[in-house]
Order: structure tokens, then sequence, then C-alpha cells
């Protein structure tokens, strides 16, 4: 795994997410309550960008056909989808966003 700077946490506010690319890897960056959690951006069932979904607490909806996971571990919380997201540590480091990917 290499740690890889995604963004700014300004670019993050609270309640709201945003993707990133790493090469071919795409990852999801959700604030929940000021706490950055990181999955995989392309979900598990047809590819569709999760963080073009909608995002409900810890919850985020898959835009295409509504699978739903849990931001925090990637877990599938509702189907179609069966496999979770793949989930990144976090830091933090000088207003930077990193992921161990």
């Amino acid at each position: 795994m290499a740690k890889q700077q995604l963004g700014l946490v300004k670019d993050v506010p609270p309640g709201t997410m945003k993707g990133f690319g790493v090469g071919e890897t795409k990852i999801m960056i959700a604030n929940i309550g000021g706490k950055l959690s990181a999955i995989g951006d392309k979900c598990s069932h047809r590819g569709c960008l999760l963080s073009r979904g909608k995002l409900e607490g810890e919850v985020i909806t898959c835009p295409c056909h509504g699978s739903r996971f849990n931001v925090k571990t990637g877990a599938v919380v509702r189907g179609p989808a069966e496999q979770p997201e793949p989930s990144y540590p976090v830091t933090i480091e000088g207003g930077g966003i990193w992921v161990e990917v």
C-alpha cells in the first residue's frame, strides 16, 4: 500500500462526499460529523460512481440501482449489490486528506 494525498479537508465539508482518482482506483471520501472515511467509489453492483449518489448519515445510496453502503466500513446495507466496497485508512496531514491505497 502507498499513501496518496487525494485533496484537502476543506474540499469535503461535513455531511458531504467527493470522489477522487488514484490511477485506476476510484475512491470516495465522506465527511460524517467531521470524521473522514474512504471507500471505493465504483459500485460493486454495476460500477456506477457512488460519489454521485445520495449520502444520508453513514449510508451512501448508489444513483444507478439503489444499492446502499456504509461509508465507514464499505459494507452492503441493501442490495442489489452483494460485494462490499473496499475501505481505506484515512489520515489528515497539513490540511490534506491522505489515504493508503
